[in-house]
C-alpha cells in the first residue's frame, strides 16, 4: 500500500530562486519529505512527513489535458485534483457524503464557469461519476477515464528526503554564497573609505499643520454585494483571503499567497479590473472603491427581524452597538437576509462606522459596529 500525500504544504513558481526560498523555508519548518517536478514553466513544490509519494503529480501523469478538474472515488473519500496549463489549482480530499460533495462543487465552482477557467470534469470510473451526477450542471463540460491505478506510482511522483536537495538547487546555493561575499566586501571597503568633510548646515524647518481626520460612515446599500463576494473569494487557488474590511477607500481584501502568482490572483477575482493591488510591510491586500450604489433604495421589510435566531450576537452599549456572527456561511441566504433588513429596518436610528470578516475555514467570523444616532440631530 502507498502512502500518498494529498492534501500538503505545497508552493509552484518559474523561478529557481524563489523554489530555493520556499525549500529552505520546508526545512525550517520541520518537513521530512518534499517532492519537485518541473510542469511546463513551472516547478511544483509539495512538502509533508507523512507520504512517500505525490497523488498530485501521479494524477496528473496519467491525464493528459491541459486543464481539468480530475475526480475519483477511493473508498469513502473523493480524490480531487486540479490544474490549468502550467498551474496547480488544488489537490484535496472531500468525504463522499453531501457535506463533502457541497464542499468540493464550491471550492471548484469558478473551475467550472464559463466565465471562469472553463476547467473540464473528468471522472476516473463510472463510480465517481455516479456519486456527483445530481450537483453537475449543464454548462460543465465532463469527460469520463478508466480509473487511475493508486497501487503503483510514477517515478517523478516519489518524494525524497528533505535533506537531499537538487543538484540545480546545490549550485544555486554556492553561487549565492560567493556573490554575498562579493558584496559584503564592496560594502566593507565602502564604509572604511574615507569621507569627504562636508560643512554641515542648519534643515529648514517645516512646520506640519494637524488635519481633523473625519471618521467614515457606511449605509447598508454599501454591504448589498458583500455576501455575494466573500461567497467568491472563500476559496482562491493559490492564495488564502484572510480578512476582509471596508476602508476610507473602499473595501479591502487581505491575502496570503500559498503558491499563487500575481496574474492568478486577478484571474479569480470578481471584477478584477476595479481591484488594485497593495503592501503594507510584509503584508499584501487588494483594494477598490465600493460598488456604484443604484439610486433605487433597499425595500424595508415590514416584519421585525430577530438576529440572534440566525445566531448572530448584539452587544449593546452607551453610544452603539455591535453586531457578531462566529461561523457567518455566505451560501445561507438567508443568514444574508436577515443581516441586511435588519440593518434597513434600524438605519433611521444607527449608522455603520465598521465592518470586516476573517476567514475561518469554508465560514467567516462577521462583525459590524454601528453609532446610535441622536433623535436631535
Amino acid at each position: 500500500m502507498i502512502d500518498w500525500c494529498v492534501t500538503a504544504w505545497r508552493q509552484q513558481s518559474s523561478q529557481r530562486d524563489q523554489i530555493l526560498t520556499w525549500l529552505a523555508e520546508a526545512r525550517r519548518l520541520g518537513f521530512e519529505q518534499y517532492g519537485l517536478v518541473k510542469q511546463g514553466n513551472h516547478y511544483w513544490l509539495c512538502c509533508c512527513n507523512y507520504a512517500k509519494s505525490d497523488l498530485a503529480i501521479h494524477v496528473r501523469d496519467h491525464v493528459r489535458l491541459s486543464k481539468a478538474v480530475f475526480v475519483q472515488l477511493e473508498g469513502n473519500q473523493l480524490i480531487c485534483v486540479a490544474w490549468n496549463g502550467d498551474t496547480l489549482l488544488g489537490a484535496s480530499q472531500f468525504n463522499a457524503d453531501a457535506l463533502g460533495i457541497k464542499s468540493l462543487t464550491t471550492i471548484a465552482k469558478h473551475w467550472f464557469s464559463t466565465d471562469g477557467m472553463s476547467c473540464p470534469l473528468v471522472f476516473g470510473g463510472a463510480h465517481s461519476r455516479q456519486i456527483l451526477e445530481t450537483v453537475i450542471s449543464a454548462d460543465i463540460i465532463v469527460k469520463d477515464m478508466p480509473e487511475i491505478d493508486f497501487s503503483s506510482c510514477s517515478r517523478r511522483a516519489r518524494l525524497r528526503s528533505i535533506r537531499r536537495s537538487p543538484i540545480w538547487l546545490r549550485r544555486r546555493v554556492i553561487i549565492i554564497a560567493m556573490i554575498f561575499a562579493l558584496i559584503s566586501a564592496v560594502i566593507t571597503s565602502w564604509v572604511y573609505w574615507p569621507a569627504q568633510v562636508k560643512v554641515a548646515t542648519a534643515p529648514k524647518l517645516t512646520i506640519v499643520k494637524p488635519v481633523e481626520h473625519l471618521r467614515p460612515h457606511w449605509s447598508p446599500s454599501h454591504l448589498r454585494h458583500l455576501n455575494d463576494l466573500l461567497a467568491s473569494v472563500s476559496y482562491l487557488a493559490g492564495w488564502q483571503v484572510q480578512r476582509w474590511q471596508l476602508s476610507e477607500f473602499g473595501e479591502e481584501l487581505w491575502l496570503q499567497s500559498t503558491y499563487g502568482s500575481q496574474q492568478d490572483l486577478f484571474a479569480q477575482l470578481p471584477n478584477a479590473a476595479d481591484w488594485r493591488l497593495r503592501r503594507s510591510g510584509n503584508a499584501v491586500y487588494v483594494e477598490r472603491e465600493l460598488p456604484t450604489v443604484q439610486n433605487q433604495a433597499l425595500s424595508r421589510n415590514a416584519v421585525a427581524v430577530n438576529l440572534e435566531q440566525f445566531d448572530f450576537v448584539i452587544t449593546r452599549s452607551e453610544s452603539g452597538l455591535k453586531i457578531e456572527h462566529a461561523a457567518f456561511d455566505p451560501t445561507d441566504a438567508n443568514q444574508w437576509d436577515a443581516l441586511l433588513n435588519w440593518l434597513i429596518q434600524h438605519a433611521d436610528s444607527t449608522q455603520l462606522v465598521s465592518a470586516e470578516a476573517e476567514a475561518s475555514g469554508y465560514f467567516w467570523s462577521l462583525s459590524l459596529q454601528l453609532e446610535q444616532i441622536s433623535q436631535g440631530a
